[in-house]
């Protein structure tokens, strides 16, 4: 039976001012139950980052997860500056097919 492992624990206590440190707590032990809690959770940016921070995706250290969550701020930033700009040009991208679809 794996483990979760010391970053996925500090995700669990922390993100959502520590909703989901019960899932840290009662299965540290059980990497696989504590998936399917993450996966219960319905909260998509666990879920998320719960896989990124996963030494089955080759996150192996603390240098790893900083270097990925960094990877996710910087994306987060620049879609938060997109949306400002759609914010302060409603049109902006109605012509994009792309954008559109969604």
């Amino acid at each position: 039976m794996s483990h979760l492992n010391k970053m996925q624990i500090a995700l669990l206590r922390t993100i959502a001012q520590g909703d989901y440190a019960y899932i840290a707590e009662g299965m540290a032990h059980d990497a696989d139950a504590a998936r399917q809690a993450v996966l219960s959770t319905g909260d998509t940016l666990l879920r998320f980052l719960f896989t990124e921070l996963s030494t089955n995706e080759d996150c192996d250290g603390v240098d790893e997860a900083i270097s990925r969550l960094e990877n996710v701020e910087r994306d987060i930033r620049d879609l938060i500056a997109a949306m400002t700009t759609i914010e302060s040009n409603p049109t902006d991208g109605a012509d994009n097919p792309v954008l559109s679809t969604f």
